[in-house]
């Protein structure tokens, strides 16, 4: 304990002495060598120099130790200049030397300055044993001179010693004005007293913003840092501090400060050490990456002495550093591959570098392990190379891999397609022989290379990338890309590429599959244009299809108005008096309304199927019951049975079954297939219809007991225009559209529609199978049915171009008891409606000259005419043509030939409603 505290003085006892040597000599040049001998011993420096201001304001080495002769005598330095740097230069003082000047200073005038050099800093203690020899040094200084003076004369050199003063004053200002540090002295009570040019710059403010004022006033951001501590330590224990400082002033910057304190206050100066610390976090950065890096990363000297040794480097090759510095690099290299070192350090000592050298090392066990070397020269301060560095990378995990992905690859060889494999950066390390025919590179040339580089054309680089990063997130892609082959020439190939799992499941790399396909495109591109040629053939096909359909409709409509004219005499004929009383004119009138019948059927089939083609025919769907439709159908066809002896029964259940239909088209389809039915059924034989219900669906099946259906014409059944016996010389007439019609009726309905036959000679069955409906509602008709009279004094108009068509509605309607006018155009009805009251009228809307519409627009503006009831009828009876004729107005729309049962029933209905409105009318 004793000891250390005589340690702890001896510095202060040296000073003791020193002081005592130097202040009681009064011999000026004693005194100068005294200081440096002392300052030489103190601080343990070889070089020291002491500066003094001469009468000319130069500094000038007055005493020196260790320093050539020759500087001494020639060397001299301004006062506002850099004294220090030029001293620096001519001394060549080392970079790993240091070079510490202290100001001579009394009574605040800088006397001169004493310079130490040696190779290690000062620390804070030698720096202020320094700081108190200069101030112990200028006292003595002063002594001497002042002696010096009283010998000469005591007067006049007190006199000029006080403007040396003055001017020694203004010379410390320059000096401090000149140096790069910055420094400011403050008095007892914090006040700024003088200030350089420095510290007004890095401060930012000027000297009259500083002089004067308290430090922590202007700023008060310092009381926050060590700076307030540290200079109150120096204050107020009267000792001298150094330390460092993050600035708050200058953000970013470092300073190292010196403190030392005087009777009037304190010195302070701060040297600007930022580009020290930031070299000193770099340092540290960069030694933190070395040490946390997955790769060794090694230096060794040109003599391959291992000089570094980082973490990974004790990883990889299981040497700690001790056991690796200080030893050759050569303990890391198998036997068989002695001769790589000499190689590489060749290299480096020409000072070039080796990038990803693939090799083997040896590690502490024996065990060999698969590495890549990049090694870079080391260089000093002059470029000249010392040494190298050497990164190893571990790369058996990715060999392994390599292998693997190869190996999969490879699995695929013998397909004739090109297998290219690459790991997830893209690089190739699989190229099959088909991948050298097809691109034209060889596996030597191709492996190694990035595949995008390789075999994307120019136009799909981009795509090739947007490929790659999804393979990456483990997808696969499959599509036609184009690609390009070594003589730059491009082609369209089909390429499938897929991701390559380790045996853990982890991504390793991807597998690409490519054939060309040029051929294959040629003959799409072939295909496409016939496909647009049969597009365009379809297409004038279709419009001539169409063209054919409005044909079609257009010949219904001709051949709608004779039907009708001949269906109407043959109902005249049947209930004329002639009928009654001759059995011939009955059978006759019969036969022709009959076949009136048929033709009017064979008309609305055609335009049915026209209908159904352009895809105009809509149903009105209603609560139907089966029975009370069958039964229209099989009232229809009885006579034609009838004449053919063919026996007609109908099996129902006694429960009614409704079905969601249009009841018109449900009876259309059981005409057809009984029609045909009782055609292919000879004399004798027999139709059945049977009703049922199975599974929520009604079932009508229509079975005969005629000629049957050939087994390999069932298929064909239900196409357009075919028949089992198509020749000239077939028994049986009919253009084939019948069963089409069915069908697709039928399927309209969103039912279905079967065939069976046991073949020829064995009778046919045809089932229908329809949705029930919900609703089971019976059907009762509040119209009368029709008989003699049942128009009696009814006012009827019948207007219509065709004289034919006039005169056999005429006869009919007053068969049946009505009053009837008839009209050939449209304004002769309106003459007449002038003239008389009609309870109906009835008017064709095809005439020339003024068409039906017209004429009902103008009966409307008459005011007799107004509310009397118009009836249209026309030839036409699309979907459209209805819904026209109720939306002009007309009470119904009546299809030609006329359904003369129908009408009457319409007529009928429309006479009760008018005396029913008459009669609220009148009450």
């Amino acid at each position: 304990m004793n000891e250390q505290g005589t340690r702890n003085k001896e510095p202060y006892m040296r000073l003791a002495e020193i002081n005592r040597a130097i202040t009681t000599s009064l011999k000026f040049d004693k005194v100068l060598d005294l200081i440096v001998e002392n300052a030489a011993q103190l601080v343990g420096a070889d070089t020291i120099l002491l500066f003094l201001v001469d009468k000319d304001g130069f500094l000038r080495v007055r005493a020196a130790k260790g320093v050539n002769r020759a500087l001494i005598d020639s060397f001299s330095g301004s006062v506002e200049g850099d004294v220090i740097r030029q001293l620096q230069k001519a001394l060549e003082v080392p970079d790993e030397q240091t070079l510490v000047s202290v100001p001579v200073i009394a009574k605040n005038s800088l006397t001169g300055l004493l310079i130490i050099s040696r190779n290690l800093p000062l620390n804070g203690e030698e720096e202020w044993q320094l700081a108190a020899l200069a101030d112990q040094a200028a006292i003595a200084l002063s002594n001497a001179r002042l002696h010096q003076m009283e010998l000469l004369e005591a007067t006049r050199e007190r006199d000029e010693t006080l403007e040396a003063l003055r001017e020694s004053n203004q010379r410390v200002n320059n000096i401090l004005e000149s140096i790069t540090d910055l420094f400011y002295l403050v008095d007892r009570e914090w006040r700024f007293v003088e200030i350089n040019r420095q510290t007004q710059a890095r401060f930012g403010k000027s000297r009259d913003e500083l002089i004067g004022r308290v430090i922590w006033e202007v700023y008060p951001s310092a009381i926050d840092s060590s700076l307030f501590p540290n200079l109150h330590k120096a204050m107020e224990e009267n000792v001298a501090v150094h330390f460092e400082l993050a600035s708050k002033l200058v953000p970013g910057a470092w300073f190292e400060v010196h403190a030392y304190p005087a009777t009037e206050g304190l010195s302070v100066y701060l040297r600007d050490i930022t580009d020290r610390k930031r070299a000193d976090v770099t340092n540290h950065l960069l030694a933190s990456i070395v040490e946390s890096s997955e790769d060794a990363i090694v230096s060794k000297d040109l003599n391959g002495i291992i000089n570094s040794w980082n973490k990974s480097a004790e990883r990889i090759f299981g040497y700690t550093a001790r056991e690796a510095i200080g030893h050759p690099i050569t303990m890391l290299i198998p036997p068989d591959r002695f001769d790589e070192e000499p190689a590489i350090l060749e290299r480096v000592m020409k000072g070039q570098s080796v990038d990803h050298y693939e090799t083997v090392r040896q590690c502490k066990d024996g065990s060999l392990i698969d590495i890549s070397l990049t090694i870079s020269p080391i260089r000093n301060e002059e470029g000249v190379v010392i040494g190298a560095s050497k990164i190893a990378r571990d790369i058996g995990e990715r060999k392994r891999t390599e292998e693997e992905v190869r190996f999969q690859a490879h699995l695929l060889s013998a397909v004739e397609q090109a297998v290219i494999a690459t790991d997830l950066k893209g690089t190739v390390l699989y190229w099959n022989v088909f991948a050298e025919w097809l691109y034209g590179w060889t596996s030597v040339e191709a492996i190694g290379m990035n595949i995008i580089d390789l075999t994307a054309a120019p136009a799909t680089r981009e795509m090739a990338a947007e490929i790659m990063a999804r393979l990456r997130e483990g997808d696969s892609w499959t599509g036609e890309f184009l690609v390009r082959k070594k003589d730059g020439s491009v082609f369209p190939a089909q390429v499938t590429d897929s991701p390559i799992f380790g045996e853990n499941g982890e991504l390793i790399g991807f597998v690409g599959v490519s054939i060309d396909i040029t051929e294959r495109k040629s003959v799409e591109e072939e295909r496409i244009r016939l496909l647009e040629s049969e597009r365009q053939a379809r297409s004038e096909a279709e419009e001539a299809n169409r063209i054919k359909d409005e044909f079609l409709a257009t010949l219904s409509h001709e051949l709608r108005n004779p039907l009708n004219v001949i269906l109407g005499y043959a109902e005249v004929l049947v209930r004329s008096e002639e009928a009654k009383r001759s059995a011939f004119v009955k059978r006759a009138a019969e036969i022709l309304k009959r076949n009136a019948l048929a033709q009017s059927q064979l008309v609305r089939d055609l335009l049915d199927l026209s209908r159904l083609h352009m895809g105009k025919l809509s149903l009105n769907r209603e609560a139907v019951s089966l029975m009370t439709t069958i039964g229209n159908a099989v009232e229809t066809v009885q006579a034609e049975a009838a004449a053919k002896e063919v026996e007609l029964k109908v099996i129902a259940p006694e429960e009614v079954l409704f079905v969601d239909a249009d009841p018109l088209r449900i009876e259309q389809v059981v005409w057809n297939l009984l029609n045909n039915a009782v055609k292919f059924t000879s004399a004798g034989g027999t139709v059945t219809v049977r009703i049922s219900s199975e599974a929520n669906q009604g079932v009508v099946s229509v079975e005969d007991t005629g000629e049957g259906i050939d087994r390999t014409f069932i298929p064909h059944v239900f196409e357009m225009f075919r028949q089992a016996d198509a020749t000239n010389s077939r028994r049986h007439g009919g253009l084939g559209i019948g069963l089409a019609l069915v069908q697709q009726l039928i399927q309209l309905h969103d039912g279905t529609v079967a065939v069976s036959s046991e073949g020829l000679g064995q009778g046919a069955q045809f089932t229908i199978k329809l949705p029930l409906s919900r609703e089971s509602k019976q059907v009762l008709s509040n119209v009368p049915q029709t008989e003699d009279g049942a128009l009696s004094q009814m006012r009827i108009l019948v207007v219509d171009d065709s004289l034919d068509s006039v005169d056999m509605l005429r006869r009919l309607f007053e068969m049946d008891g009505a009053i009837v006018s008839t009209a050939r155009s449209g304004p002769e009805a309106l003459q007449i409606v002038t003239n008389e009251h009609f309870d109906v009228i009835l008017s064709d809307i095809s005439m020339p000259g003024m068409d039906g519409f017209e004429l009902l627009r103008l009966l409307r503006e008459l005011p007799g005419v107004r509310d009397t009831p118009v009836l249209a009828l026309t030839g036409f009876g699309r979907a459209e043509d209805v819904a026209r004729a109720k939306a002009e107005g007309f009470f119904s729309h009546v299809t030609k030939p006329i359904d003369l049962g129908q009408l009457v029933e319409t007529l009928q209905e429309l006479r009760v409603k008018t005396r029913l409105k008459a009669s609220a009318g009148a009450e």
